[in-house]
């Protein structure tokens, strides 16, 4: 059953950020914790989400604008090794609830706000958000709202948007594995649950990738929202 679980969740994950640059973390991270120890799900996802944003920055490799990706990168290096290092001295329980009131908040930021606020491209900006999205996905790994943001503000199209928000994506989360490594946490069945993972991943991004095209986005990412919503009030409840 829980490799089942692991399957279907990942695959509705990587679909979902194939079609509209981000998403995967957010699902893997409120669902899988149902059946699986909050920190096994983290490292299963950072994995997971490695092999597929990969994926998807070399079909979008022609799209990646190093230069504007430079500064959040490197300044999520920094908030990603603060992550790592807290994820590991706080209990499933408080992490679960912090989870959801994070997801709640974000949820509401794009729903109401997104539309009204916006970020400008500046060099302190792109510090600022790297750091939060570097922490976030260390910790909870959900750190691509943040980016998403800073980037659907700085980006002159989708395209640029999605392949230089991808590209960064693969490098910081192949730092972030490192980091786990570093600390041990990579152990035989977390590399067994990711496998399974893996599979969905190869299946669900190209699909979604395909959908990138032609879906209305401003539609599907309310629905997103809105499950992010319910997924974070479940994790409070539960936690």
């Amino acid at each position: 059953m829980i490799y089942v679980w692991i399957w279907i969740v990942s695959f509705i994950g990587s679909f979902i950020q194939g079609a509209t640059g981000f998403g995967y973390a957010i699902v893997c991270m409120s669902l899988w914790p149902f059946l699986l120890p909050f920190k096994v799900a983290s490292i299963m996802e950072v994995i997971s989400a490695f092999v597929m944003t990969i994926g998807i920055t070399i079909k979008l490799r022609h799209h990646i604008n190093v230069k504007l990706m430079l500064i959040p990168f490197c300044s999520s290096m920094a908030g990603s090794t603060l992550g790592v290092h807290l994820l590991f001295q706080q209990e499933d329980m408080m992490l679960r609830s912090i989870l959801g009131f994070a997801l709640i908040v974000l949820s509401l930021y794009f729903i109401f706000y997104s539309d009204r606020i916006r970020i400008r491209p500046t060099t302190t900006n792109s510090i600022i958000f790297g750091f939060i999205s570097g922490l976030c996905g260390g910790l909870f790994n959900i750190g691509g709202p943040a980016m998403v943001i800073y980037y659907l503000a700085a980006s002159k199209d989708k395209m640029e948007y999605n392949g230089t928000l991808q590209a960064n994506f693969a490098l910081v989360t192949a730092y972030t594995f490192f980091m786990h490594l570093f600390y041990g946490n990579v152990t035989l069945p977390v590399l067994k649950y990711s496998f399974i993972s893996i599979l969905a991943v190869c299946v669900g991004s190209w699909l979604g990738l395909r959908f990138f095209y032609k879906i209305p986005q401003k539609q599907l990412k309310k629905v997103i929202y809105l499950f992010m919503i319910v997924m974070g009030m479940i994790l409070i409840v539960k936690g």
